[in-house]
């Protein structure tokens, strides 16, 4: 095989008839791929004493060889060292298939890799979405640099795009075997998330009023006492996270309803003393018969209200790896920590509402568009009335995750994180797999072709089952000027795993298993259905459904006013402000005014507590039913002549 060596321009294109020249005669010739890394070229020819750094002279080389076939392209790349013995009559020159723009080739392979199921921006933080390697947790893969063309694309760690069966065309005293660390046998993952679950409602407690008295109408004989003493509209009702959104009281005069008399305007009749301070200075000689007014109102109050709870979900799981080796043979795990980030990024921005109180700077989102408030108000029936409280700050944000939901991982979005971290798992077991390597040299003929992203077929009687199949690792072209030797090396990373499909290949289905509730202070246990899914990659998995009302476990968008009233009292109604008047009348009490005093109407009101509980912390266990398991790429349990046959 001879070879040839042009200087070039980067961009120029690869031309046989022009490219096939000896721009200095190789005396030797060292050509080098690994997995990940930038293939380089060696070369050393007579030192033609020229300054190879001079920005005008040519930096870019093409390398090509010729087998008989014709000229074929070998190498591209770029003079990236100070040339070795610049003194000497040899040189050696170093060049790198790196492209000037391969930092860019590398960022849009990246941004193209986002769309896949295979990238979680969950999983990483804000600074290191643009960063290239970030794309390869979750993948059994590497970055492929061609040495021919400069493109970057993925390569798998056990089967590249080209599968070569290289037979037995190999130095029959090359072939060596290193046994390296055993692969992992499992991965035991605990996914945690945390974020503040905070909701903000307003509910009506006006029906609740009017049910507590026996009329279905607010009524007193102290209609000034409880007019005073009703709520006021922004009243904060101490620390408990309530406040009155809205609220009055209107005397009303209710429909007459003849004989029935059911909204009476007076008490009953009562005897009254003529020294009673009401008479004032036309006091009457004698005792009489009065009937106080008996006042009749509507009601309204409604409450606005703050949820805020601090969450946790800790999802665990251990996914394991089926392979060759003896259950005896030392088991090797690891354990992953893996924390999701922000995952409520628009949780400071909320939907509008009718009959809200806005304060200036409170965000809303309504249609596509977002809003933030001009000034403090209540707002207007329909958005369009009050849109004149609002300026358009932009298009609504997409928000990964609503933080007024109490859980994360039963939701599509925390699924979907799930089946993410049991991709970084597995490939975790994909990078140990390979714990054989296999070294063979041959004819530089016989190898050239080969790059990193080939699989090549051994065959040997001195290997298990006489043949094994393995992805290159790591590739030599050499080329000795003093000997004129010529050969190739690759070293082959090869998976011990049983490749066998370990898994149940029927749809998702409802089954039963068990999951941890538990706050910081307590740990009730509680049975749920599962639902069985599936990881992009088909590792299946099953996952506790979501269960609703759970112990101390509150789901703010669902409360309704008897959710919130934990009790509603009226203490001394109209009814029993007339009894009393009737057992304390003249002649037991002078000062009617003063009885009725004792025994004002007043409605006690006592709510649900939304004060934080700490941290409430849920644990998910994730069954992983099936181990997963690496091809098998070498049968270990197979029979070889291993005589003569290097082991590492």
């Amino acid at each position: 095989m001879k070879l040839y060596f042009a200087w070039v321009d980067e961009r120029e294109d690869f031309n046989p008839l022009r490219h096939a020249l000896t721009d200095g005669e190789i005396f030797s010739f060292s050509l080098t791929e690994k997995e990940g890394a930038f293939p380089l070229v060696t070369i050393e020819i007579r030192n033609p004493y020229a300054g190879f750094l001079d920005p005008h002279q040519k930096q870019w080389c093409y390398v090509s060889c010729d087998r008989g076939k014709g000229i074929e392209l070998l190498f591209k790349g770029k003079l990236c060292a100070v040339p070795h013995h610049l003194n000497r009559e040899m040189i050696a020159l170093n060049f790198t298939a790196r492209p000037s723009h391969w930092e860019d080739q590398l960022q849009t392979l990246h941004q193209n890799l986002k769309g896949s199921p295979f990238w979680d921006s969950l999983f990483v933080e804000e600074e290191g979405h643009d960063d290239p390697m970030e794309s390869l947790e979750a993948r059994s893969e590497l970055f492929f640099w061609c040495r021919k063309t400069g493109e970057v694309k993925l390569s798998n760690l056990f089967w590249g795009s080209h599968k070569v069966d290289l037979g037995e065309k190999h130095f029959y005293d090359s072939l060596k075997i290193r046994m390296g660390e055993p692969p992992l046998s499992a991965v035991n993952v605990s996914l945690s998330v945390e974020w503040i679950q905070h909701y903000r409602g307003e509910t009506d407690l006006s029906p609740l009023i009017r049910s507590c008295f026996r009329e279905g109408i607010v009524n007193t004989l102290t209609g000034e006492d409880l007019q005073a003493k009703w709520w006021q509209t922004n009243e904060k009702i101490g620390h408990s996270g309530y406040w009155v959104a809205k609220s009055d009281l209107k005397e009303i005069t209710p429909n007459y309803t003849g004989d029935l008399n059911l909204y009476p305007a007076v008490s009953e009749p009562i005897w009254v003393s003529p020294e009673d301070p009401a008479y004032g200075k036309d006091k009457p000689s004698q005792p009489q018969q009065k009937r106080l007014k008996r006042s009749w109102f509507k009601a309204n109050l409604v409450l606005g209200w703050i949820y805020r709870q601090k969450r946790r979900e800790k999802v665990r799981f251990t996914l394991g790896h089926a392979t060759q080796l003896s259950p005896d043979y030392d088991q090797r795990t690891r354990k992953l920590n893996l924390n999701l980030q922000n995952i409520a990024s628009t949780d400071d921005i909320h939907t509008w509402h009718a009959k809200w109180n806005y304060s200036k700077g409170f965000r809303v989102v309504y249609g596509d568009g977002a809003y933030t408030c001009r000034r403090k108000h209540r707002s207007e029936a329909t958005f369009e009335e009050d849109r004149h409280h609002w300026i358009a700050t932009g298009k609504k944000p997409k928000a990964l995750f609503s933080a007024h939901q109490g859980r994360f991982f039963s939701t599509d979005r925390g699924k979907k994180a799930i089946e993410y971290a049991i991709e970084i798992a597995r490939a975790h077991l994909a990078a140990s797999a390979r714990a054989v390597e296999i070294t063979v040299s041959g004819p530089i003929e016989n190898f050239v072709d080969l790059t990193c992203d080939h699989s090549v077929k051994i065959k040997d009687h001195r290997l298990p089952g006489e043949e094994v199949w393995g992805k290159v690792k790591s590739l030599r072209l050499c080329m000795e000027g003093q000997s004129g030797k010529k050969w190739g090396e690759v070293i082959l990373g090869v998976s011990i795993g049983t490749g066998e499909e370990m898994r149940n290949r029927d749809a998702p289905t409802l089954s039963h298993a068990s999951y941890t509730y538990s706050m910081d202070y307590g740990s009730p246990d509680y049975q749920t259905d599962v639902l069985k899914g599936r990881s992009p990659s088909d590792i299946d998995y099953q996952l506790p459904q979501n269960q609703e009302n759970q112990t101390r476990w509150i789901q703010p968008q669902a409360l309704t006013a008897r959710d919130l009233v934990q009790e509603m009292t009226v203490t001394n109604p109209a009814s029993r402000q007339n009894k009393h008047l009737l057992r304390t009348q003249y002649p037991l009490s002078h000062n009617i005014e003063a009885a009725l005093k004792h025994v004002p109407t007043t409605l006690h009101i006592r709510l649900l507590d939304l004060k934080p509980l700490g941290t409430m912390t849920e644990y998910i266990e994730v069954d992983i039913p099936y181990p997963w398991s690496s091809p098998r790429q070498i049968d270990l349990k197979a029979s070889g002549q291993n005589e003569h046959l290097q082991i590492l």
